[in-house]
């Protein structure tokens, strides 16, 4: 008897430098990014991924400055790669791999500050990374017509605007995905680990006192039959472990706990259910969308940092099936495909990345969905790419496409860019 087995194709892409534009909206250096796209080429890269910052294009209320972009999107097209735009609604700055600052537009922000509209912790501290899902449908922000409009107004005007500006490479088929950022570093989930509070592997805080929010707590709990005044201020803090806090030992198991988990994670799903509407409305390329690779503490019975970031992932809730179920047609991506249990071994952490990265994949499948993976941190070693076709074996036929985290002159390097071209060639034979 003949088996035939078919073989399926990863396409591997490439993540473009954070500053490819700068902050007057050009491109920061030519000759790197043509000689870098057509290296790239050669190797057998299918394409780029770029992020399109707010902080850089939309400098006033409508209006936009998407040149730099388009003249990236030109090169790739010339030379035959594929683009993938990130809708990058999120400051950069303040998070692993930031080596540079872009934050939000300065009127937004400026708005965001005066009406308490960003992220908040227990201790007051405030988020500038992304404006408070909680302000989704606040109508506070300027226009250029003197009407004024919520965040999500916000994020489709600009995705209409890059629509019209992107036509061409739209049409012709450059630009063969559109990922739509969703939070904190393009992902879905809240700012529970910010470097400025938080280092390795802290559980990081709960980001759920905004007044907004805070207040919609208690009003929730209340048409609940509960008498909660706030949302749980005994889970630490950012560096805590979870055995060093009263809600991370007991309190995520009671009706508390399950109410106020359900909550925050309902929040997030509720803003990606928003935003996403209005991408679907607008684009009919394919579109994608990212979520965080919490990796510390996934083995410890509380889950503690997938909880602090919104992913109630404990006691028979499988928060990657709530979130694939909601993206639906849209893309899953995630990230960490690169690393190892015994990797992290030693840090005493709990930390499973390859089980969290199959729970995922897993959960992509039920729901009849596609999914796009990632390495979490600069690598460069064949160890790291071995890992990363183990993931995408596990996935075959649901984790279509990888994208390496990051173009730089390290990864040209003509070992190092061997090394990789090979990893590209073997993605293709999965």
């Amino acid at each position: 008897m003949l088996f035939i087995f078919k073989v399926l194709t990863v396409d591997v892409s490439v993540m473009m430098p954070l500053d490819t534009i700068n902050m007057d909206g050009q491109v920061k250096d030519w000759n790197f990014v043509q000689n870098s796209l057509q290296q790239l080429k050669n190797g057998g890269v299918f394409g780029i991924m770029v992020d399109v910052w707010w902080g850089i294009t939309e400098p006033n209320p409508n209006q936009y400055k998407f040149d730099g972009y388009l003249q990236v999107f030109e090169m790739a097209r010339k030379v035959g790669l594929k683009v993938q735009p990130i809708m990058s609604f999120h400051k950069c700055g303040g998070n692993v791999g930031d080596s540079v600052t872009i934050p939000l537009p300065y009127w937004a922000l400026n708005v965001a500050r005066s009406k308490s509209l960003l992220f908040q912790d227990q201790w007051g501290n405030q988020s500038d990374e992304y404006i408070a899902i909680s302000a989704d449908y606040q109508k506070v922000f300027p226009s250029n017509s003197g009407e004024m409009r919520t965040p999500v107004t916000i994020y489709a005007d600009f995705m209409r605007a890059f629509k019209n500006a992107a036509g061409q490479y739209l049409n012709d088929g450059t630009i063969d995905q559109i990922q739509v950022g969703l939070g904190p570093c393009g992902e879905l989930r809240y700012p529970s680990y910010p470097s400025a509070r938080w280092s390795y592997p802290g559980i990081g805080a709960f980001q759920a006192f905004d007044p907004l929010m805070k207040q919609d707590f208690v009003n929730r709990a209340k048409q609940s039959g509960f008498e909660y005044n706030s949302p749980p201020t005994d889970a630490g803090g950012y560096n805590s472990r979870p055995e060093q806090t009263s809600f991370f030992t007991s309190g995520y198991k009671s009706t508390f706990g399950n109410f106020f988990m359900n909550f925050y994670q309902g929040y997030l799903l509720d803003h990606a259910h928003a935003v996403l509407d209005q991408a679907r409305s607008i684009f009919q390329t394919a579109l994608a969308t990212k979520v965080a690779g919490i990796h510390w503490w996934y083995g410890h019975a509380s889950h503690a940092a997938e909880l602090t970031a919104g992913y109630y992932n404990i006691w028979g809730q499988n928060s990657y099936e709530h979130l694939a179920e909601t993206f639906g047609n849209v893309q899953f991506d995630f990230t960490c495909l690169e690393m190892t249990d015994s990797q992290h071994s030693g840090e005493n952490c709990n930390s499973q990345p390859e089980e969290l990265v199959r729970q995922v994949t897993d959960a992509v499948r039920m729901h009849g969905g596609s999914m796009g993976g990632e390495n979490a941190l600069e690598t460069y070693s064949q160890y790291s790419y071995d890992q990363i076709l183990n993931q995408l074996r596990y996935g075959r036929g649901y984790l279509k496409n990888f994208t390496y985290l990051r173009l730089s002159g390290t990864l040209l390097d003509w070992n190092n860019f061997n090394t990789f071209k090979n990893f590209v060639n073997a993605a293709r034979g999965i």
